[in-house]
């Protein structure tokens, strides 16, 4: 083969390889491309900040539906059902029906019951978190005071309750077992009664439940990077990389973010902060996409997303009201007042 022809073969293969590590990342149904320009159509295996990845990427999981990243299709989960977790290596999603938990195969669409997890208590509350390491669904139920709970973990093979983690949480908190299937993540709000939980990252063992380590810090979201094996923690004022002992390897300084969400790239060591600005006098609330490198503890770029993603975020977000951006009023005309005893109009 002449060199020059090998060169733009070379060339070529190059940039395949170059469009196929592009980080994705979804808002919704919406796709930002990381990497060229915003809105680019769908294709390589995404990073997701509200759904879940599941068949390596080829499929997002969220609530209620599932979006295959490779065809654009979006279709609905069995009706009466809703998503608690995915499979990030198999085409199958974790769905919840009120009484029991199913294998959802996202191709076949058929449903396999694995574990009757009906709320124990009125106010009960369902999620779950898998490790594919184990193959093992971790069940959470909230307690009867709704500041406790108990997480029954489920051999997904032969659908068996194998072991119950203790009733040991307090406060609202998010949480997640890692792949292998060792160290459940719990992230807390802060005390509740006078619990034993302080606010912060709390590492336990996934075996008997028994806290292994904390950070303390006042979290709003985590987030496990399985490439790592470690746990980035965004609190107020820092981001934070945590191994499985909770021992901080990174932290990078940064402004309070409104209703920050993350997501890692499964390309390089980036991480992703998808987030709300407060409104002005001005303007309206816009999304905004910081990318950090954890490895240099700083932050890359930061990027107004609002137009990719399609519409303006509306809501509660840091606790202000949406702003209309209107035009002045007009100066008042020919102002006069008269009198009338004790009284001025």
């Amino acid at each position: 083969m002449p060199r020059s022809r090998l060169a733009l073969v070379l060339a070529l293969l190059s940039a395949t390889a170059t469009l196929r590590a592009q980080d994705r990342l979804f808002l919704g149904t919406r796709e930002i491309d990381l990497v060229g320009t915003p809105g680019a159509p769908l294709g390589s295996a995404p990073n997701d900040v509200q759904g879940k990845p599941a068949a390596g990427g080829r499929y997002l999981a969220y609530l209620s539906w599932v979006l295959d990243t490779l065809t654009g299709v979006r279709s609905d989960v069995p009706t009466g059902t809703w998503i608690l977790e995915a499979d990030p290596s198999r085409p199958r999603a974790f769905v919840y029906d009120g009484v029991t938990v199913s294998v959802f195969d996202l191709e076949t669409r058929a449903l396999t019951p694995v574990v009757t997890a009906a709320h124990p208590y009125p106010r009960g509350f369902v999620s779950a978190s898998y490790a594919s390491g184990t193959d093992e669904l971790f069940v959470r139920r909230r307690g009867a005071d709704d500041n406790s709970a108990e997480i029954a973990v489920v051999a997904v093979a032969s659908g068996q309750v194998t072991r119950v983690l203790p009733a040991i949480w307090e406060g609202e908190w998010d949480w997640h077992v890692t792949a292998a299937g060792d160290v459940v993540v719990a992230m807390v709000f802060g005390d509740v009664q006078g619990g034993t939980y302080t606010q912060g990252v709390h590492l336990l063992d996934a075996r008997t439940g028994a806290r292994v380590a904390a950070h303390a810090a006042e979290v709003s979201n985590v987030l496990d990077d399985r490439r790592f094996r470690r746990t980035y923690v965004l609190g107020r004022g820092a981001l934070s990389a945590l191994d499985r002992q909770g021992h901080e390897l990174a932290r990078v300084p940064m402004p309070l973010l409104c209703y920050p969400r993350m997501a890692v790239s499964p390309h390089s060591d980036r991480l992703y902060v998808a987030w709300t600005t407060p409104p002005t006098p001005t303007q309206n609330y816009r999304y905004v996409l910081t990318t950090y490198d954890v490895a240099q503890g700083r932050a890359l770029s930061t990027v107004d997303v609002t137009a990719a993603v399609g519409l303006e975020p509306t809501g509660s977000f840091c606790n202000a009201p949406l702003v209309s951006v209107l035009s002045p009023p007009p100066a008042p005309e020919a102002p006069s007042a008269t009198t009338s005893g004790p009284s001025v109009t």
